[in-house]
């Protein structure tokens, strides 16, 4: 017989799970049985048992609680109330020969008692509501690193939802990873579990099979939730699983169990790191707001080296509340310098080194390797070719081991094939590669790495723009590149390795590594250039001359000069913009260097335009088509002549010069030249009052602008559009331009967004 209970439960009352639920093989052995499962399968609440009784409620509920023994008048009315047999009277009238304190028939909880300082979670714990909502899934499983909150989480949600089990709260620790290394065999969990369910051992079958199918019996006999914490593998917790859909069981473990899913439709949910906000509330729990707001930006640095790890901010909240004279800046100070030993601690269980320890030390040797270099790897994300190549090892291993430390939540994969881990994972990471592994190796280690990006970086750069001159190749290495099929490839790629490549620059100027320091300040340019990223142009190229001076070469040395002062006239430093791009002419005049002395000039017109000097910047450009030393150079000067034709207001000239320099780049097929000479027309026709013909160039402009991934030129684009719509008094197609085109220049930081905003408020 079955009654439908709170949120879903199946309470299936049978005389054998009411049997095994008091401990008994036969029921003749036993009469401690209390009022409750005879009530439930009658399918009658507390009340209405009371009413038909003529009892109080709270009479009933002390007598299924063993608060009180009923009294033979009490039980003669419930014996009525519930139209007994002889066979349950028995049952039911040998309860009050037993004591009071019948513990046995008060539901087990034996769920540990949860943090007083809980906060956030709210999503994840909206999750554990709606899995225990679906009627299809009784198995939830938690899995995330060591430290990130997976045990105080289901306490706390457990605690929440306590009223939803009326049979009771069971928990075990599975010691899946521990300090003592002894793993719990499923065996022994079914008899601890056996026990905390009022089960005596001689009552617990010897073999094992009997056990297990005793255990889930018992366990199967009430709507109860199982917690099973601290679980290695999906081998150790199969045998303990319900086969009842009365019992709503979650699994806690640093494994992603994967295989329960597969075989048990588990519901697997990941325990991600804490949000600032999250990670502040939990912060402030424990600290006080008003400490807090005293150091605001203490506490900033404390968020960001706790990286939202709640074990770590509750290290650190514990240390600064046992010590409230000192200054949190001082702690912030600690953790800054030597991340690890600030969280250090005396006990095991919530040392962070030894919490991480538990995972690393399952690892099979191939694999704690590579978990240890990762520790060299500066940046936020990593593809599996980045990996292989720090790791001087296949492709198809990289992939392999990567996997592995995924499952044991070593590593995350927030997106496919972009590998992440946590900063105090990367910090232990890299504390085992300075012990476990030799100087030399951890050198040749980061010289790969930064080959994989060289390499990789510079068949991106290709794509992006094939008819680029090429410098001498890299350096020798037996490094396989990432593959980059086309150009809107090569923007991905650059985006998402963006961070990582600034820190290997960074790494390779300060390591002497000179000749990969020129090769990635080539390789990045035309993208910094297309993204707007002015200042990384800036600093990436004046680390790329002194490596060129370092190497005495001048060829290097004069490119260098010439981003340096690109990127500064962006940054409108004129007067420093200029001194770079003379260095750069006077060079590539001595190397006789044809294109790169056309190249020049084209910057220095740009910059004489941006410094408001315009007649200079058609000298400029006249002289770079006459210093052109092919197509290419051609292309460079008639755009330079159709944007300074437009400056002066030559508008029909600007308009036959780019007409010359779209021929030279659709034929070279440049669509970064060909996006910025369409541009060029536009304005041109905009100037001559040809209103569709502007709109036509300028969206043609576009579309190959979007093509590229080149968002600063999209802005520009986009804003242009604006104009000629404001002018052809079309107010709505203007504002919806100039709003993209601010939106886009907020992005990069630029300036020229403010211009805008003042465009789109009314006077």
């Amino acid at each position: 017989m079955k009654r439908a209970m709170p949120g879903g439960c199946r309470c299936s009352i049978s005389f054998v799970g009411l049997t095994y639920h008091c401990g008994m093989a036969d029921r003749a052995s036993d009469a401690r049985i209390n009022l409750r499962p005879l009530r439930l399968r009658a399918m009658m609440t507390q009340e209405e048992l009371a009413l038909k009784a003529g009892l109080g409620t709270r009479t009933i509920r002390d007598i299924e609680t063993g608060k009180v023994r009923p009294q033979p008048r009490t039980l003669r009315l419930l014996i009525e109330a519930l139209n007994l047999d002889e066979d349950d009277r028995a049952l039911l009238t040998g309860a009050s020969d037993q004591p009071a304190a019948a513990s046995r028939n008060v539901p087990p909880v034996t769920l540990p008692s949860g943090t007083t300082v809980f906060t956030g979670r709210s999503e994840l714990l909206t999750r554990l509501d709606e899995s225990f909502d679906e009627a299809s899934c009784r198995l939830t499983v938690l899995t995330g690193v060591g430290g990130i909150g997976k045990t105080m989480l289901a306490l706390h949600w457990g605690h929440r939802s306590g009223d939803q089990f009326p049979g009771g709260q069971i928990y075990i620790d599975l010691r899946g990873f521990s300090s003592s290394g002894a793993v719990m065999e499923p065996a022994e969990a079914a008899r601890q579990l056996l026990g905390s369910m009022g089960v005596e051992p001689p009552r617990i079958p010897a073999d094992t099979d009997a056990l297990f199918t005793f255990y889930r019996s018992v366990i199967g006999s009430e709507c109860r939730l199982l917690v099973l914490d601290n679980a290695r593998d999906a081998a150790q917790v199969r045998p303990l699983l319900p086969n009842s859909s009365q019992v709503h069981t979650v699994v806690i473990s640093r494994n992603q169990l994967i295989g329960l899913a597969a075989s048990h439709g588990a519901k697997i949910i990941e325990i991600g790191a804490f949000d600032r906000a999250e990670s502040s509330a939990f912060l402030e729990r424990q600290l006080g707001k008003a400490r807090l707001a005293a150091e605001p930006a203490s506490v900033e640095r404390i968020l960001t080296a706790c990286a939202g790890l709640p074990l770590a901010l509750a290290i650190i909240g514990a240390k600064a509340s046992t010590r409230p004279d000192h200054a949190l800046s001082a702690i912030a100070d600690e953790l800054e310098a030597a991340r690890l030993d600030a969280l250090a601690v005396d006990e095991a269980s919530v040392d962070l080194r030894a919490v991480f320890s538990w995972s690393y030390r399952e690892l099979d040797a191939a694999t704690a390797r590579t978990f240890r270099l990762l520790g060299l790897h500066p940046g936020p994300a990593m593809s599996v070719s980045a990996v292989a190549g720090l790791a001087g090892i296949s492709a198809s291993h990289a992939r392999t081991y990567l996997g592995r430390l995924c499952r044991v939540n070593l590593l995350s994969e927030p997106a496919p094939g972009r590998y992440v881990l946590h900063d105090l994972l990367r910090a232990y990471a890299a504390e085992l590669a300075t012990s476990e592994e030799s100087a030399e190796e951890r050198r040749r280690a980061v010289l790969r790495m930064t080959d994989h990006y060289v390499l990789t970086s510079r068949d991106a750069a290709l794509r992006l723009n094939p008819s680029r001159r090429t410098l001498a190749p890299p350096p020798p290495t037996s490094i396989e590149p990432e593959h980059i099929e086309d150009s809107a490839a090569a923007v991905a790629w650059f985006r998402a390795e963006y961070q990582s490549i600034r820190l290997i620059a960074e790494h390779a100027a300060a390591a002497g590594l000179h000749a990969h320091t020129c090769h990635l300040a080539w390789n990045l340019r035309d993208f910094l250039h297309q993204q707007g990223h002015w200042r990384f142009m800036a600093s990436i190229h004046a680390a790329a001359l002194q490596a060129a001076e370092t190497l005495d070469d001048r060829a290097m040395t004069a490119y260098a000069h010439r981003n340096i002062g690109v990127a500064l006239t962006r940054l409108r430093q004129f007067d420093a913009a200029e001194t770079h791009l003379l260095e750069s002419l006077a060079l590539s005049r001595e190397l006789g260097d044809h294109e790169g002395t056309g190249t020049t000039e084209v910057y220095l017109a740009s910059l004489a335009e941006a410094a408001g000097r315009f007649d200079a910047a058609l000298e400029h450009a006249r002289s770079a088509l006459r210093s052109a030393g092919n197509e290419r150079g051609k292309a460079m000067a008639f755009n330079a002549l159709a944007w300074t034709s437009i400056l002066v207001g030559a508008y029909a000239d600007a308009v036959e010069y780019g007409r010359q320099a779209l021929e030279i780049w659709e034929q070279a097929g440049s669509k970064a030249g060909t996006a910025n000479i369409l541009a060029n027309i536009g304005r041109a026709h905009h100037g001559l009052d040809r209103l569709d013909e502007a709109l036509e160039y300028l969206r043609r402009s576009l579309a190959v602008t979007v093509e590229l991934g080149s968002r600063y030129l999209e802005a520009e684009v986009l804003a242009m559009i604006g104009d000629v719509h404001h002018d052809g008094d079309r107010p709505d197609e203007a504002r919806e331009s100039w709003r993209a085109a601010e939106a886009i220049y907020r992005a990069l930081g630029h300036p020229e967004a403010e211009r805008l905003s003042a465009k789109l408020t009314p006077a």
